[in-house]
């Protein structure tokens, strides 16, 4: 195995001095105002949230799955059958099996910023995930079959997981240093503070970083999930072991649709945890709250994501070959243009003096940045959202009329309001050295258009 690398993001160590300096800025900084409007978004999104998760896989089951009718509910008649102990406790084996390989030397980057190592392993782990599902399968432990058949089971336990994880980080978060604390959270209501997390990378005897953590549990959940279900499906998997035999052109071409959408979800997660360490110089690792919403925010999402696989699957959904095609080829230039344009970003950040970074047109800011404005940067302010968008766009094809896309659909929201928020931080950051960048290029997300 290749020796990982290290590096550090951050050019010394903070001092501290320069601790007490930030500690002291912020105990001078007012408390942020947070509207009644707010208030009451947050309540109903912390009570919506959790129903729609379940309610997906409620509405949609092997006889019915639309807009228009009532779920019939009359098949889980006691608390059993919509949770199981056991599935809960396999799925805090996971959780705890993920937690030891993202401690174990299994390959990946090791990046130090300040006073704390990043082990990233993301995408090792998930593949000795997959791996180690593999062998069970080969060895007659039904692995794929357990979670297709306790799906709703195993949604209930990720989601009393992330009520669970989202309670104790609110708790353990009074422990915390002054400077360990989320700005913006400061002094705010107890709604908002749960719900947009009162600190930022919350860490475990500052071995475990919880936010990283958490996004190698959602990423390799989803795969997982995913992946048994195409076994299923193809019947590569019975409850006597794997049978690869039964792979073949027919299988697959008469499965195409749930094999093109099973490609176009795993590839994505994988592609996130394979550049795992180009996230620690975006917004969410040094910005992001870690609360009740990106907990549930995830949650959501996977669910909605899982469930539209089992749509497709349980309804016998299939599009025309041409589609397929046109829809994969929509797709994978997305990715390409995410993973081009944060990798552009990435390096000029970790490193501004290299070559690269100097052939790339900028423009410097007082604060000692500079703003990218090369390549795809000099089309659009957001590229990478914009491609994420895109990416997003191909699923929603994916049973479009299913409830499920409500899921997909939710993130669109999610994507502008991140860019517009982005806007107005730059804006406030950057100032006439943005607004130079605001007049080079002119759309934040597409052309002509916004």
């Amino acid at each position: 195995m290749v020796e990982p690398r290290k590096r550090n993001l951050e050019n010394g160590k903070n001092t501290q001095g320069q601790k007490k300096n930030s500690m002291s800025k912020r105990q001078e900084q007012a408390p942020r105002i947070v509207t009644t409007w707010e208030l009451s978004n947050m309540i109903f999104e912390i009570l919506i949230v959790p129903i729609l998760t379940i309610g997906f896989h409620l509405v949609c089951n092997e006889k019915q799955c639309s807009f228009t009718s009532l779920p019939d509910l009359s098949q889980y008649k006691s608390l059993s059958d919509l949770f199981q102990l056991e599935s809960f406790l396999y799925f805090l084996a996971y959780v705890v099996v993920l937690v030891i390989f993202g401690c174990l030397p299994l390959g990946g980057e090791k990046i130090r910023v300040k006073d704390y190592t990043y082990n990233l392993n993301g995408f090792n782990s998930t593949l000795c995930i997959i791996l180690t599902m593999l062998v069970c399968e080969s060895s007659g432990v039904p692995v794929s079959n357990y979670i297709c058949e306790h799906l709703l089971d195993m949604v209930v336990s990720v989601l009393i997981f992330q009520v669970s994880l989202a309670v104790f980080l609110y708790i353990f978060s009074f422990n915390a240093r002054e400077d360990e604390l989320n700005p913006a959270e400061i002094g705010t209501p107890f709604i908002s503070a749960f719900y947009n997390g009162r600190q930022i990378n919350p860490r475990l005897f500052n071995t475990v970083d919880i936010k990283f953590t958490f996004v190698k549990i959602y990423t390799s959940t989803m795969i997982i999930t995913d992946i048994s279900m195409v076994l299923k499906t193809l019947n590569l998997t019975t409850n006597t072991g794997l049978n690869l035999n039964n792979i073949n052109w027919n299988s697959l071409s008469s499965n195409s649709t749930i094999v093109v959408l099973a490609i176009a979800h795993c590839s994505y997660f994988l592609s996130h945890l394979y550049y795992e360490s180009r996230t620690l110089s975006n917004y969410f690792a040094h910005s992001e709250g870690m609360g009740y919403n990106l907990l549930m925010a995830n949650s959501f999402r996977w669910s909605g994501l899982i469930a539209q696989t089992r749509y497709i699957i349980e309804h016998k959904i299939h599009y025309p070959n041409w589609q397929l095609a046109c829809l994969l080829a929509v797709y994978l230039f997305g990715q390409y243009v995410y993973n081009v344009t944060n990798g552009q970003k990435d390096h000029l950040r970790r490193y501004p003096d290299s070559p690269e970074s100097k052939r790339m047109k900028r423009i410097p800011t007082s604060q000692g940045k500079d703003i990218l404005c090369d390549g795809w940067w000099g089309v659009v302010r957001q590229p990478n959202i914009t491609a994420d968008i895109l990416v997003h766009l191909t699923w929603l094809r994916f049973g479009i009329t299913a409830p499920p896309v409500l899921s997909i659909m939710s993130f669109f929201y999610y994507f502008i309001a991140r860019a517009v928020v982005s806007q107005r931080d730059c804006k406030m950051k950057y100032g006439l050295a943005w607004q130079k960048y605001c007049r080079k290029v002119k759309y934040v997300l597409v052309p002509f258009v916004y």
